[in-house]
């Protein structure tokens, strides 16, 4: 069975500053326990690097539920960020860029 339990729009205009800070959806959405939960990206359009799209960090998924803290900054789209301490957010790992057209969908756990 599958249920959604909300749905969101986050859009960009073209050359627009705003993004979404780095965080787990899992985090984001409030889910828990989210061992059980997906998140969906579906693109509506192209988005591509240039176009400022979607990044992982390589590995990230090793090390569990994150401390995040909110983001006061205009343009984060999401309001909050992943909280990386006394570490940056490059320390070790490397940030792939996720290219998506459109009608395509990115799963998220």
């Amino acid at each position: 069975n599958v249920l959604v339990w909300f749905s969101e729009v986050n859009a960009k205009a073209p050359r627009s500053p705003c993004h979404a800070a780095p965080h787990q959806d899992g985090i984001f959405a409030s889910l828990a326990p989210n061992d059980a939960v997906i998140t969906v990206w579906l693109a509506l359009t192209d988005a591509l690097a240039e176009m400022g799209g979607l990044y992982f960090q390589r590995g990230s998924h090793l090390g569990g539920a994150l401390p995040h803290h909110v983001d006061p900054e205009p343009e984060n789209l999401i309001g909050f960020r992943v909280d990386h301490g006394d570490h940056g957010e490059d320390e070790g790992t490397e940030a792939v860029p996720v290219e998506l057209n459109a009608g395509e969908a990115s799963l998220h756990s």
